[in-house]
Parts: structure tokens; sequence; C-alpha cells
């Protein structure tokens, strides 16, 4: 008997319905009630055996589009009751979908498979859970839970030490590394971050391997920028890049890309931003929207540290509302953030502190601490400079503390110069404490070379020492702000502005 008389019965009595006939035949029921209720009149062995048939005939028939197909055979072998066979079908369907740039699926399939490995000492599913556990990080830092990334990864670890894979182990701790740095550790305080950086580097070393190398190096770099040695963490950046070049994946050099040039601008150098941006643009077209929008957020920094106000403020809201589209939940809260930011240099704390606030519950899950505490830190100031210096001084303490506790220097000294530029603004018995801030600003920043925030601190620091009657010394200072501003040709320093 062939199965057409019984499809031609199924179809006459209502249950099924002809879906397609090109390029192959397809029936599918005519409502959902009446599927399952035929799947719930199977015993669940019944159901397990025609699972595991389906998945085999599937992948008999089509094994060329195994690939296209491992999220729906990663299905049918779950329900067989095989989660190992599953659990290999959707570590597939993940490098399908992170090929396609769709990082938010393939994140998901990753997961899945970590879940769903059987936690034996057989190799092969050893190799499966650390896999899994790499791709769910590589593909989701962008909207995920780091804790979640970092503890798959601290059990991936070891199962990469047990099967004696150097490539995959180096991977491990490269990414537990990286998602540590965006978490806001930094290798001299956080014991775990150092060691895979240590490890990773040992690896590549050991295996002659210049690429496996340069990334616990970008890793470095990038914290460096964060921690303010400015000029030395883009220079490892750079450095590691000419070795990645297209051997890394878009999204991870894209942004990398963006850490160089935010530390360019940083250090007022915005011809070397402009090349890093340029390059993390070329990179973001062969990716995936992440990489476009780490890219623009990248653009938005250059704008507000060249003092282009209304610019970088645009462009980042315009990435904040195309983040919140795609759910990218990192980007939106760091665009957000930097858009408060803007709006706070451009004297407008009425409208940046609604947009602060809404922002700061989602910061310490989603991005780095150090732009919590920036974020922290602006609101406070927000609300400081609306008369609310009660809350403001909570605010910064909590801020500046976090911050100082991390060993983020250059976050520290943002925040500094913010408190004490506000509290000159109150005057009076505040303006000590505001002259205070700024000197501790300035000496940190000095040391970072951050040469655009120095120029803006000079010229709060003589709007305080003006404000304290001390007329010669606020003059002096004014124009050195002024020649800083000007040999950095920085927007935000109209001719004559003191």
């Amino acid at each position: 008997m062939t199965i057409d008389p019984d499809l031609g019965t199924l179809e006459a009595s209502g249950l099924i319905r002809l879906a397609a006939m090109e390029p192959e035949l397809e029936y599918l029921f005519r409502h959902v009630l009446v599927q399952d209720a035929a799947y719930g009149s199977l015993l669940r062995d019944q159901r397990r055996e025609l699972h595991a048939r389906v998945a085999a005939a599937l992948a008999r028939v089509y094994p060329d589009r195994l690939a296209e197909l491992a999220g729906v055979l990663a299905l049918h072998w779950e329900r067989a009751g095989d989660p190992a066979r599953a659990a290999e079908y959707l570590v597939r369907a993940g490098d399908h979908a992170a090929e396609r740039f769709a990082n938010r699926e393939a994140s998901d399939e990753y997961s899945r498979a970590f879940a769903l490995v059987p936690t034996d000492e057989r190799p092969e599913l050893r190799r499966l859970r650390a896999q899994a556990a790499i791709g769910a990080a590589r593909t989701g830092w962008g909207f995920g839970s780091f804790d979640e990334a970092i503890a798959r990864l601290d059990q991936a670890i070891p199962l990469a030490e047990a099967i004696g894979d150097a490539r995959l182990l180096s991977e491990a701790h490269f990414w537990n590394a990286f998602l540590r740095g965006l978490r806001g550790e930094q290798p001299l305080s956080s014991p775990a971050m150092a060691a895979s950086l240590e490890q990773a580097e040992r690896l590549a070393v050991d295996e002659g391997d210049a690429v496996m190398r340069a990334f616990p190096e970008a890793v470095l770099g990038a914290g460096l920028t964060f921690s303010g040695d400015l000029r030395e963490g883009a220079g490892r950046i750079e450095a590691a890049l000419r070795i990645l070049d297209r051997s890394a994946d878009p999204l991870s050099l894209a942004m990398l890309s963006g850490f160089a040039s935010m530390a360019h601008a940083r250090l007022g150098d915005f011809a070397a931003a402009e090349r890093a941006v340029a390059r993390a643009d070329a990179l973001a077209e062969r990716g995936d929207p992440m990489a476009r929008l780490d890219a623009q957020i990248t653009r938005a920094v250059i704008d507000l540290e060249r003092g282009d106000l209304e610019r970088g403020v645009a462009l980042a809201g315009d990435c904040a509302a195309r983040s919140e589209e795609i759910g990218a939940t990192a980007c939106a809260i760091i665009s957000k953030l930097f858009v408060g930011q803007g709006l706070l240099q451009l004297d407008r704390p009425a409208e940046a502190r609604p947009l602060l606030e809404s922002t700061l519950q989602h910061t310490t899950a989603s991005v780095r601490q150090s732009l919590h505490y920036l974020g922290l830190g602006a609101w406070s100031t927000a609300s400081g400079r609306l008369g609310d210096l009660a809350a403001a001084r909570e605010g910064w303490e909590t801020a500046i503390a976090g911050a100082r506790a991390s060993g983020d220097r250059l976050t520290e000294a943002l925040l500094l110069r913010h408190r004490g530029a506000t509290l000159a603004r109150v005057g009076g018995r505040e303006l000590d404490q505001a002259l205070a801030d700024l000197d501790s600003a300035l000496a940190i920043l000095e040391r970072s070379e951050a040469r655009p925030a120095i120029a803006r601190t000079l010229r709060d620091q003589a709007m305080a020492l003006l404000l304290a009657g001390r007329e010669e010394d606020a003059a002096a200072v004014d124009s050195r702000s002024r020649s800083l501003a000007a040999e950095l040709r920085l927007c935000d320093f109209p001719p004559g502005r003191g």
C-alpha cells in the first residue's frame, strides 16, 4: 500500500489540506487542534520512534541541506529522547545562523545546545559543550547576560583542557577575558581575567599562531583604553588588528576598531580616529546589523569628543532607535547614555535626566560597569544642575567609588570633572570641593593624555577660579584651555569664550 490513498482519505475527511506540490508535495493539518489531537493519541514510545525515523529520513534524503535543516533535525532528535544528537544539530544550526549574521537566533541555538548536552566524560560531548558555550558567547554578547555567558565559559575551559584541543581552549579563554572586560573587570584586579589572558597567550606561543596571540593582545589593549592608558591601549589594538585583519569575525573586528577609534578621539588625534572608524565601517558592511550599530556609536563618540554636539547627539539618538528596533539592548543603552552626556554638554539637563534615569536600571547587567558609573554620574550631574543636590551627591559618591574600585581611572576623572563643574555653578561653600575635584580630574586626565577632556576641564577650572575671586589664576587657566582647544579644533570652544 502506498501513502497516497491514505493522504487522499485524510484530505477528503477535512483533517489535512494540500499546502504545496512544488518543489515537493506538502500537506498541513487544517487546524492546530487536529494536529495536537493526533500527536496526543500516540504513546510516548511511539512518538519518540517516529521522531527518530523522521530525523534519520531527513538526514538521508537531504545530505546536502543538513546545515539548513539542522534546527528541524535538532527538534526531532530532542523529542526522540536523544539529547546528544539534538545538541549536535543545535550547534550546527547556531553555526548556520551565525554565518547569516542572525546572531540572536545563533545565540539561542548554542545556548539550548549547551543545556542539552549530557555532562558525561565522552570527548565528543565535552567538545560539543565547549563549542556551544563559545558560540553563545561569540554571538550573544551584544544583547545577552555577561554573567550567564561567563558562567558557561567557566565550564567550557576545563572541558577543552580535558580533550587537549589548544585552539578550542584558546577561544574559550579569549571570550572569557573579552566578556569579563566588557563587564568592567581589569587584569590587575580580576585574577580570572588575568589567568585567561595569560593562558590564551601561552597557548598561542606554544602553537606558534600569531592570530591566536593577537586576540588576547586586543583585549589587553581595550582594557588599557578604559583604564586610562589611551596611547598604549590604542597601539596594542592597532597592532592586533593588523594581524587579525580578515581572519576574525567582522563583528569582533569592527568593535575592536571602534575601541581604537574612541581611544584616538580621546587622545585628540581625530585623524587617526577617523581612519579607525572608517575601517570599522568597512568591516560592518560585511558584518551584521550589530557591527553597523557599533560603528555608528563610535562615530557619535568622535563627534562628542570633537565638540560637534548636535551632530553627536543626533547620531547617538538614531543609533538608540535602530538598536531598539532589532533588539540590540546593549547598543541601545550605550547610545542613550551618550545622548544624555551630549545633552549635558549642551546644557540641557532637563532633557538628559529622564533619559538617563530610564536606562540606569539596565546598565549593570547589559554593559560595562564603567558605563553604568558614567551614566549614574551623568544622571547625578543633571540632578545637581536642576537643584537636587542631595540626590546628586549620593549618585556621584557611588559612581566615583565604583569607578575607582574597578581601576577605571578615566571614568573616575570624568566623574570628578562633572561633579566639580556642577558644584562650581552652585558656588559659595561648594567652591573648595569643586576646585579639589577639578584638580584631581586634571591629574588623571593629563596622565591619560586625554586632551579634549583636559581642555574642557581647564575651562571648568577657569570658571571655578573666577567665581572664587582668583581672577589672575582664572585668566591663565582659561588661556591654556582655549589654546589647547584651538590646537585640537574643538567645535564647542567658540573664539573668545572664557
